[in-house]
Order: C-alpha cells, then sequence, then structure tokens
C-alpha cells in the first residue's frame, strides 16, 4: 500500500518533466502545478502511513477469553501495557 504514493510520485515526476522540455510556455504554471501535485502526493502518502500506524495497536483474538495487541501478542489489550 506504501508503494502506490510512491509510484504515483515517479509518474507525476516524469510526466512534468516531459511537459517541461515540450511547452516551454507552461513555465510560469509550472511552479504552481508542481505545488499541487506534491501537496496531493504528501496526503496520498500521510494517509498509507497513518493507517499502517493505528494497525500496529490493532487487537487480535487468542482464545476465547483472550485479546492481544498485534505487536506483541505478550501484550494483553487495553491493559496498563498496551495503552502506554
Amino acid at each position: 500500500m506504501l508503494f502506490l504514493p510512491l509510484a504515483i510520485f515517479c509518474f507525476i515526476t516524469l510526466m512534468w518533466g516531459i511537459i517541461l522540455i515540450t511547452h516551454i510556455d507552461w513555465i510560469k504554471d509550472f511552479k504552481r502545478d508542481i505545488v499541487i501535485s506534491i501537496i496531493s502526493i504528501l496526503l496520498l502518502l500521510h494517509l498509507a502511513l497513518m493507517q499502517s500506524g493505528i494497525n500496529a495497536f490493532r487487537c487480535v483474538a487468542i482464545d476465547r477469553t483472550l485479546r492481544a495487541a498485534l505487536i506483541g501478542t505478550d501484550i494483553e489489550c487495553y491493559s496498563s501495557t498496551h495503552l502506554k
């Protein structure tokens, strides 16, 4: 999931490079378009990173009565160790 925003970044960089080389009259709008592209890519990266970070603290059922954190099955869910 994290590789998708990086692939999009490479594609957009290549696209803008080709546009810059072939259309010299677009240079004045180029800076604005690059900023918009970078902001869009950062938004995609932020969402993917936050999803990965939140999933690390997800709980899984080990037994009918025991739930443990996904990052370490020795950490019981919602205990003082898990919530630190």
